[in-house]
C-alpha cells in the first residue's frame, strides 16, 4: 500500500522475515536437542533436589550457610 511510504514497506517486511524464519528456527534447535544424547538411564538431565544442593569438590558450601540450614532444620 502507500499509506506510510517507503520505511513502512521495510519495517513490514523485516517483520515477516523474522515471523517466518521462527518455525524454522525452532525446528532446527529442536531437532538439535533431539540429537543429543541422554544424560543418564532416565534419558534426563540430573538436577539437584528442593532439599539442598550438594557441594562439589570444586565448589564447597560455605560454613556459614551449612550452619544456617542446619538451624533451620531443627
Amino acid at each position: 500500500g502507500s499509506v506510510g511510504g517507503l520505511w513502512t514497506k521495510i519495517i513490514a517486511f523485516l517483520a515477516c522475515l523474522i515471523s517466518a524464519s521462527l518455525p524454522i528456527t525452532g525446528l532446527i534447535i529442536w531437532l538439535g536437542k533431539k540429537k543429543k544424547k541422554p544424560r543418564n538411564a532416565q534419558g534426563r538431565g540430573t538436577r539437584a533436589k528442593r532439599s539442598g544442593v550438594r557441594p562439589s569438590p570444586q565448589h564447597p558450601v560455605p560454613a556459614a550457610v551449612t550452619e544456617q540450614v542446619n538451624a533451620s532444620k531443627g
